[in-house]
Parts: C-alpha cells; sequence; structure tokens
C-alpha cells in the first residue's frame, strides 16, 4: 500500500472542499492517507468532518506570528520539525501539497515524490508586496521541485504556465461533486409555502470577494426575495443587514440539503478579479445536484457550466436574468435527464480515477 502524506493549510474542519474529498477518495483507492493539518483558532468558523476513513494529524501554529518576526521564525521552526519527524515514521512514497507555503517546511533531502495540487490562484489571496513576493517564491520552487503538478482550472493552469515558465506538464483535474445518491429531481425537491417570498440561497465561503452589491440589487429590486447565506464567514468581510437577509454561518456538509430544500434558486454572485478568474467552483457542481435555478456571474472558466447556469454580467443583467426566472416559476435550466448525466460524469471519485492514472504511470 503507497503512503501519502497529505498536507493541508486549513483545519481538517473548514467547510469541506478539494482537499478533503480527494484525501477521502484516494484512501478508498488503496493509499493510506495521512492527513497533517493547522488547527484553526478560530472555532465558530468550523463544522465537524471528523467521521472520514483517513488518520488526521493537527498541529498548532504560534498565534501572531504574522506580526512579529521572532515569532514567525520559532513557527517555522516548529512546523518544519513536525513534518521531518512525521516523514522519518511515516515515511511516505509521496508529499501531497495543496498550498504554495507548506513548501518551505519541507526538507530539501526527501525521497518522497511531491504532489502539488494547485486549487488556487494562491498569490491573489495577499494584497501585500512582500507577502506576494513570498507566496510566488514558494510557488514557483515547490513548481520546480514537484513530480506531478496539477490544476484545478485551465485558466490556473495556464497562468502557472506562464508566470513560472514552467516545462513539466501541468494536468487540469476539475473539481466535482460529492453526492452519491443521483436520486430524481420529485425526490430531492420540495414545494415552497404558498404566500411565502422566492428564497434565493448561497452556500460556501463569504469574503471580500463576495459582492454585497449584488445581493442589495436584488434585495431592492425584488420585494419578494428573500436571500440566505450559509457558511463561514471570514475577516474583512461586512456583513449586510436587511430584514430579507439572513446568514447562517457554517453547516455540516452533511446537513446542507435541510437548509436548501425549499430554495427556488441558487447564486454565485462573486467580485471579478484574478483570484476569482481561476476558480472552477465546487458550489456550481452541487447547486446542480439540488437541481434548482442557478444564478452566477459569468467569467470564462464557467462556460463548462453554460447549459444549467444563467449568467450575468452587471447589475442590469442580473435583474433582468432574476426578473426571467421568476417569470418562468424558477424552472431549471436545464432538464433532469442532463443533470443526471452531468452529475455521473462529474465526481469526486472519477477525477481521482484520473489521478490514480497520473501517479501510476507518470512518477
Amino acid at each position: 500500500m503507497k503512503k501519502v502524506l497529505y498536507l493541508m493549510h486549513i483545519d481538517w474542519n473548514w467547510i469541506k472542499q478539494r482537499s478533503h474529498f480527494i484525501a477521502e477518495k484516494l484512501k478508498d483507492k488503496g493509499y493510506d492517507i495521512r492527513v497533517l493539518y493547522p488547527l484553526s483558532r478560530k472555532r465558530k468558523n468550523l463544522t465537524k468532518n471528523e467521521d472520514t476513513n483517513v488518520k488526521l494529524c493537527p498541529y498548532l501554529r504560534i498565534p501572531l506570528r504574522g506580526k512579529f518576526k521572532f515569532l514567525s521564525y520559532i513557527d517555522e521552526k516548529l512546523v518544519k520539525f513536525f513534518i521531518k519527524f512525521q516523514i522519518i515514521m511515516y515515511k511516505p512514497d509521496y508529499i501531497w501539497v495543496t498550498f504554495p507555503e507548506l513548501n518551505k517546511f519541507l526538507p530539501q533531502n526527501t525521497s518522497a515524490k511531491i504532489i502539488y495540487d494547485c486549487m488556487d490562484d494562491a498569490v491573489e489571496f495577499f494584497s501585500k508586496t512582500e507577502q506576494r513576493e513570498i507566496m510566488q517564491n514558494n510557488e514557483k520552487e515547490l513548481i520546480k521541485r514537484a513530480n506531478l503538478l496539477l490544476a484545478s482550472s485551465e485558466y490556473l493552469k495556464n497562468k502557472l504556465l506562464k508566470k513560472y515558465n514552467v516545462r513539466n506538464e501541468i494536468y487540469v483535474i476539475r473539481n466535482a461533486h460529492k453526492f452519491t445518491n443521483l436520486t430524481d429531481k420529485t425526490e430531492i425537491q420540495s414545494e415552497r409555502s404558498i404566500n411565502t417570498n422566492f428564497k434565493i440561497c448561497y452556500f460556501g465561503t463569504i469574503s471580500s470577494w463576495f459582492d454585497n452589491e449584488a445581493i442589495t440589487c436584488m434585495l431592492n429590486n425584488f420585494n419578494n426575495v428573500e436571500i440566505h447565506l450559509i457558511g463561514p464567514i471570514e475577516d474583512g468581510y461586512e456583513k449586510l443587514t436587511h430584514n430579507r437577509l439572513k446568514y447562517y454561518g457554517p453547516v455540516d456538509h452533511r446537513d446542507l440539503a435541510y437548509y436548501v430544500s425549499d430554495a427556488d434558486c441558487f447564486i454565485m454572485p462573486f467580485i471579478l478579479n484574478e483570484l476569482i478568474k481561476s476558480v472552477d467552483p465546487v458550489k456550481l457542481y452541487e447547486y446542480i445536484y439540488f437541481n434548482k435555478s442557478i444564478i452566477s456571474v459569468y467569467y470564462d472558466e464557467i462556460r463548462y457550466f453554460n447549459n444549467f447556469v444563467e449568467f450575468y454580467d452587471s447589475k442590469d443583467d442580473l435583474k433582468k436574468v432574476l426578473e426571467k426566472i421568476i417569470l418562468s416559476n424558477f424552472e431549471p435550466k436545464y432538464s433532469n435527464v442532463e443533470r443526471l448525466k452531468f452529475l455521473k460524469d462529474n465526481t469526486w471519485d472519477s477525477r481521482v480515477n484520473e489521478i490514480n492514472k497520473l501517479i501510476s504511470t507518470k512518477i
């Protein structure tokens, strides 16, 4: 059994995303997975993902390390020691890296093969020049030493190739959905109560790139619409206040159906920037599973969802799209046959089958 030391940069109990699903599916494929992740001190933003088939090894990081260089130095030394100790004791065949910063913790002389799964344009998470340069240097070094390079989108792949003059192949492994019970639409839809507002839902992280203006536009122009936002709220996001707007905070992924079963429509209201342009959104795959109308801001990478999503380019366009969907009584853009085919073709199981083939043949 091949061993994978799986390095994450977020707490395992953060809302489930690509790194969680791939780790669990690799385990299902016969790999021995040991996940190393930093414990988050902001527990209110977390869910409970302990029900997993992988071995979890959390570690602590020193608070205030971003403000004081000596704390940053000590923190780096401690994490390096912890990871080196895990490598010595576990003797992994592969080290899976999910974020460029983790590169600085890896020993230079490891015999394990390194797999870099580039999930996001990591540099774009930072605004300060110094932070961006540090992240870019880490990513450049990580790409140089990696034995297998993966990217979650075509835009991200092309950006990496251009930015770092990458000579090795970068393989695109898109995101997917986690649902296994691909039921007929009548089993997962529920009837909306008579004489109630239309319910528009979003689930996922809420951060500075979340478009509050789009939310305000819908609330101000449609008195019969209410907005429900489900997911952790990151620092830097300014919450709106409105009697038809509700924030839920994070919920367990397995409880998601309970919160959205009576939704009329889903929305993905992002502010377009370099970070977002690289994203292949997991939530769009999951929105399709729930068989509702879907609205999203448009950018090139998500043309993949053209048959399923109503796109908008401006606030005026958003108003027209929402008006059209309301007049159609929230009839989805897609048929149930199209939905089921899409879901069968875009599972995490199929994605990890692709990864397994690459591991077997490319490294």
